[in-house]
């Protein structure tokens, strides 16, 4: 018993990526990207490498592929939730949402509507969209202040308006649109004098939550609506990240 427990053991850590074991004290970590090419992901010294996923850094690693098949590595440089927008909902905002723990929840608006959401996507990535380009050598910065905005949606089926007091019923208990800003202060690197690459390109990518939603009214026999939904995610709502070009 003792052997087979002992050769379970070092099986299981044979299991475990390297990578990813020793992502703290190296603060680096190697991810096999769409095209199964090996791509070094390194962080800056600030960022807490346990708030971005797997998934987010696969994610990163497969956009950076898309846009230059010529690089092998990539450098986070901030994972964070941005700053909440201020929106008006068409209805008073219900605090007291329960949500259970199987990513669906129950809730009640102004009495008038019964709302059942359900979440389908975690950490969902939208378009990796450039922030600047530095050429080797030098450090920049922005001739403006950049921002985006990683927006709340909320859409019916089959398109067209949501009945009234619908919108702040289905929106009660979501985050709010964020946005990110970087302004004309921050400082940009290119490569290295002595780098073989020749330019250095800034990203920023947003991340969602996406699902569903199903509404009628709680009051009198109602038609019933459906719809989807999004909104920035709760942890890690951006990844500002860069890579080299030759």
């Amino acid at each position: 018993m003792k052997k087979y427990l002992g050769a379970l053991l070092v099986a299981l850590v044979a299991a475990i990526p390297m990578g990813y074991a020793n992502a703290e004290e190296n603060d680096s970590v190697i991810i096999v990207n769409k095209y199964d090419n090996e791509i070094e992901v390194n962080f800056e010294e600030d960022i807490d490498i346990d708030q971005i996923t797997d998934s987010m850094l696969q994610t990163i690693v497969d956009q950076s592929a898309d846009l230059n098949d010529e690089s092998d590595s990539v450098t986070i440089h901030s994972i964070d939730d941005g700053d909440e927008v201020n929106e008006v909902d068409e209805e008073y905002l219900n605090e007291n949402d329960e949500i259970d723990t199987d990513n669906t929840f129950n809730l009640m608006a102004a009495a008038t509507w019964n709302v059942s959401k359900k979440v389908t996507g975690s950490y969902v990535n939208g378009r990796a969209q450039q922030i600047i380009s530095v050429a080797r050598g030098a450090t920049t910065t922005l001739s403006s202040s950049y921002t985006i905005t990683n927006k709340r949606t909320v859409s019916l089926t089959g398109g067209g308006s949501l009945p009234s007091g619908l919108s702040g019923s289905i929106t009660s208990g979501m985050e709010s649109t964020k946005s990110k800003t970087i302004t004309v202060n921050r400082k940009f690197t290119g490569p290295d004098k002595k780098s073989s690459y020749n330019t250095t390109i800034y990203y920023i990518t947003p991340f969602r939550d996406t699902g569903t939603w199903s509404a009628y009214k709680s009051n009198k026999k109602s038609k019933k609506y459906t719809g989807s939904w999004s909104q920035p995610a709760k942890n890690g709502a951006f990844v500002e990240w860069s890579q080299n070009y030759k």
